[in-house]
């Protein structure tokens, strides 16, 4: 029988940032669960033009996956005053 190795981490962010960077994690999604405006934002350049944040409205999700073997890293999730961002993280 398979075994299932993966495990879910889960987090609710308030006032702050979380980073994701070679914590392993195949999969992110994150849920704004309040009327403020959170972001995501990625840390490479790709042809020489730096990432630009993403705007995670109230009530919207965002969900990145990692493709085959690999693992995402480099994203950096924030939350600023009054905004609560649900995380969760498949590794």
């Amino acid at each position: 029988m398979l075994q299932l190795t993966d495990s879910v981490f889960t987090y609710e962010l308030t006032n702050g940032s979380f980073l994701i960077d070679d914590a392993g994690a195949k999969s992110v999604s994150v849920f704004n669960n309040s009327a403020v405006d959170g972001s995501l934002i990625g840390s490479i350049y790709y042809n020489g033009i730096a990432s630009t944040a993403l705007t995670i409205e109230a009530d919207q999700s965002i969900t990145i996956e990692a493709s085959e073997n690999s693992v995402l890293v480099g994203i950096t999730i924030t939350a600023p005053a009054s905004c609560t961002l649900q995380i969760i993280l498949l590794l």
